[in-house]
């Protein structure tokens, strides 16, 4: 098994999805994993653990090396099953690893057989509800494809199908990246409200204490509203703005309650700050930008990397990793010299692409 992932790894794939990984001892996962990653550090391994013990799942996450697993949202409909299975996924994901909310799966109905509507109510749930942006879909999602995947023949995608959600997608994705509130250390509440098979979720980024609130008609046939107690779940202002569709909604106020009415199966990303648009619709045709905030991430773990070249682990607690990261991104001779405790050398060589392509150095 290492020597055909392995292979796949010197042809320039990025990670695996491992189909049924729970029936795989975790003692294999760790060996596999581990020689893997030994030749390439940031190999992704993707587990499909449906129908697996949760315990299991977590297991395989905590000391196996998966970087992430399948959620089951995609297979969790009214509210009833949400509200059951949502907060399970999102401990998961705090205390283990990240659970990926798919649109759909080969294990179900094309969404887009049932109706347009349904399927574009679901990817933009399951996209918003995500933990740390963790969202895909399946090939076709995005063309409203009906035939059932087969994962051993190749059944059609609708490519380039009218109408689509490809812009919808886009938008969707764009959000994830941008907004604190799908970002980490956000916290992620279902709010208490009147019966009915709507869905209202606030994420708040207590860092920056940024916030939005997501609601859902999970109906695709018939409208509907949402009421919920006004302490538990606010906005500032008397509009808010859809980042999705950048419409401006206005709550109205039932004594000390708020009052959505949806269209059948419509999802609304709600904001206060007119900003939050702004910086979306400026990133949104820049598809391949990395996120701030990955940046920020592997400058820090690359500034980490050449500290403990020059120091012992125990210094860390003395080490500011933004200061740090900023003369990193400056000047990386400057900061590895002034890392470097015994002399004023900076012990780096200095290696351009591509005129140094065939170079070898000590």
């Amino acid at each position: 098994i290492v020597e055909a992932l392995l292979k796949w790894c010197r042809r320039g794939v990025d990670g695996f999805r491992c189909d049924a990984g729970y029936m795989v001892p975790v003692a294999a996962w760790q060996y596999i994993i581990a020689e893997v990653r030994e030749q390439f550090p940031d190999t992704i391994f993707f587990l499909e653990g449906l129908g697996g013990k949760i315990s299991v799942t977590q297991d395989l996450l905590n000391t196996a090396g998966f970087n992430w697993a399948y959620s089951e949202l995609f297979q969790n409909y009214d509210r009833g099953q949400i509200t059951s299975y949502l907060p399970e996924s999102i401990d998961i994901s705090e205390g283990e690893g990240i659970t990926i909310h798919y649109a759909e799966t080969h294990d179900n109905p094309r969404l887009a057989s049932r109706s347009l509507i349904w399927a574009k109510m679901r990817t933009a749930l399951c996209a918003l509800c995500s933990q740390q942006g963790g969202f895909g879909f399946a090939n076709g999602v995005e063309w409203f494809a009906t035939e059932k995947i087969n994962v051993h023949e190749s059944p059609g995608l609708n490519w380039h199908g009218e109408p689509n959600q490809v812009e919808h997608i886009q938008r969707l994705n764009t959000i994830l990246k941008v907004h604190p509130a799908f970002h980490d250390r956000c916290r992620i509440q279902l709010v208490e409200h009147n019966p009915g098979n709507t869905l209202l979720l606030h994420r708040h980024h207590r860092p920056t204490s940024r916030q939005l609130l997501v609601a859902a008609n999970l109906d695709d046939t018939t409208a509907n509203h949402i009421v919920w107690p006004a302490a538990h779940a606010s906005l500032s202002g008397d509009v808010w703005i859809d980042l999705i569709t950048g419409r401006e909604t206005a709550p109205s106020k039932e004594g000390d309650s708020y009052r959505l009415d949806l269209a059948a199966g419509e999802v609304l990303c709600l904001t206060d700050a007119p900003d939050d648009l702004k910086q979306v619709l400026e990133k949104q045709s820049r598809n391949f930008d990395i996120p701030d905030r990955v940046l920020r991430q592997r400058l820090h773990a690359k500034a980490l990397d050449v500290f403990r070249c020059y120091h012992d682990f125990g210094d860390v607690g003395k080490w500011d990793a933004a200061k740090a990261s900023g003369l990193l991104q400056l000047d990386p001779v400057a900061f590895c010299r002034q890392q470097n405790p015994s002399s004023e050398e900076s012990r780096v060589i200095v290696w351009e692409w591509p005129r140094d392509k065939k170079r070898e150095v000590m």
